[in-house]
């Protein structure tokens, strides 16, 4: 019996059988390859997203907590403490709504890194609000 092969010259040919073997051995090692290419896509997107979800969580628990110091410093506070109290509010509902909208509100001041107080901001400017005064319970 005479078969066809695909083997080096001076060597036997390659039995049918085999080299259909050595296909599917090879189209399974490719399958098997492909499918941990999969599992290691979705481990990642999944990592991808509970850390979306953490920083998601992460920034409205900053904003709840601003809003909570914006509360208390507007019961007891001074003037100065209540517009300071009232920006970190801004900035970090700004910021929740960026991630959440994937753009920043047109509302929302726009982001610098912050100076010393005191000092004016990066663009040398001191920092303006544009929130109405808010009025002082008498104590």
């Amino acid at each position: 019996m005479t078969t066809k092969g695909h083997s080096a010259p001076g060597r036997p040919p390659i039995d049918p059988d085999v080299a259909r073997f050595a296909a599917a051995l090879r189209a399974d090692e490719r399958a098997r390859a492909d499918a941990a290419r999969r599992e290691a896509d979705v481990r990642r997107e999944q990592a991808d997203e509970q850390a979306r979800q953490e920083h998601h969580e992460q920034l409205r628990v900053a904003k709840d907590a601003a809003a909570s110091r914006l509360r208390e410093v507007r019961r007891t506070g001074r003037a100065d403490a209540v517009a300071q109290a009232e920006a970190g509010y801004r900035d970090a509902l700004a910021a929740l709504v960026a991630f959440e909208t994937g753009e920043r509100p047109p509302w929302a001041p726009a982001p610098v890194a912050h100076a010393p107080e005191g000092e004016p901001d990066v663009n040398g400017e001191p920092d303006v609000s544009e929130t109405p005064p808010t009025e002082e319970e008498p104590g």
